[in-house]
C-alpha cells in the first residue's frame, strides 16, 4: 500500500540472510522446512535503526559522570573540563568500543556512525562486530584547556591538524578497502572552533569530491557559541555557511 504499518499475526521467513516472505500466520499449517524456528510473540520486527553519531571509544567510561556533571560558569556544560580530565588508554577504548557497539545491537541499532580518536584496533572491532559502519576519524588543529571555570583556552599546535586529516584519509580508505564490505569512511573535523578554515574548507572539499558524508561538532555549548562570535563576529552555524 505503499506506507508503514504494525502488522501483526505474521510469519516473516528469512533466508541467505534477506527477507523472503512475510504471510499471515496460519496455526493449521505445516512450518516451511527451516534450520530455526523463532517464537516471536512477544516480539517486535524492525528494520535495522541507523545512529548518525555515537563516540564508542570514550562514553561508556563517562557514565555517571557527564550525565550528573555541569560547570555553573559554562551554563551548566561538563564538555570541556570531562574532555580534559578523562581520558582511557587503548586498551580502555577498545572496551568501550566493544561495550557501545553491543549495547547499539541490543537496541536494534544495525548501522552506525563511529566518531573516535584512532587507535591500534579501531577498524578490527568494527569489522568484528558484524554493523554497517561509518568510521569517522577525527582531527583538529586545537585543544581545549581551562585555567578556570570560567576560562576555556584553544591552544593551537602548527601541523596537528593536516597529519590528522592525512591520517584520516587512510584510515577512511583502510575501512573502504575491508573485505567485510560494510564499513565506510565519513569526513569529520573535530569541531568547529578547532579546526582552522583553511583545513574546514579541505575537509569539505574532500567530502565533495569523494563522494564521502561530511560531519562535525557545531553549537555543542554556549561557550563554544561565545567563542565563535568573539572571533568572528557571527554564530558557528552562520560562520559555516
Amino acid at each position: 500500500a505503499g506506507h508503514h504499518a504494525y502488522a501483526r499475526g505474521v510469519d516473516i521467513l528469512l533466508a541467505e540472510g534477506c527477507i523472503a516472505s512475510i504471510a499471515p500466520h496460519d496455526p493449521a499449517s505445516p512450518p516451511p522446512a527451516v534450520d530455526e524456528v523463532i517464537a516471536g510473540e512477544r516480539l517486535l520486527v524492525i528494520p535495522g535503526l541507523v545512529n548518525v553519531h555515537t563516540h564508542p571509544t570514550t562514553e561508556p567510561a563517562l557514565r555517571g559522570v557527564r550525565e550528573d556533571h555541569g560547570v555553573p560558569e559554562q551554563q551548566m556544560s561538563g564538555l570541556f573540563e570531562r574532555a580534559q580530565s578523562l581520558r582511557l588508554d587503548e586498551a580502555g577504548r577498545q572496551a568501550a568500543q566493544r561495550l557501545a557497539y553491543a549495547e547499539l545491537l541490543a537496541g536494534g541499532v544495525t548501522s552506525v556512525v563511529d566518531l573516535s580518536e584512532p587507535y591500534a584496533g579501531w577498524i578490527d572491532v568494527m569489522r568484528e562486530s558484524g554493523l554497517r559502519v561509518w568510521a569517522g576519524p577525527g582531527f583538529a588543529s586545537a585543544r581545549w584547556g581551562m585555567t578556570a571555570p570560567q576560562t576555556v583556552t584553544w591552544t593551537w599546535t602548527e601541523g596537528v591538524g593536516r597529519a590528522g586529516f592525512q591520517r584520516a584519509q587512510a584510515l577512511m580508505a583502510e575501512a573502504e578497502a575491508d573485505p567485510s564490505g560494510r564499513l565506510s569512511g565519513i569526513v569529520f573535523p573535530a569541531q568547529i572552533d578547532t579546526v582552522e578554515e583553511a583545513l574546514f574548507r579541505d575537509a569539505v572539499g574532500l567530502a565533495e569530491q569523494s563522494g564521502r558524508a561530511f560531519t562535525t561538532h557545531i553549537a555543542q555549548a554556549v561557550v563554544e557559541v561565545r567563542e565563535m562570535i568573539a572571533r568572528h563576529g557571527k554564530t558557528p552555524i552562520q560562520w559555516a555557511a
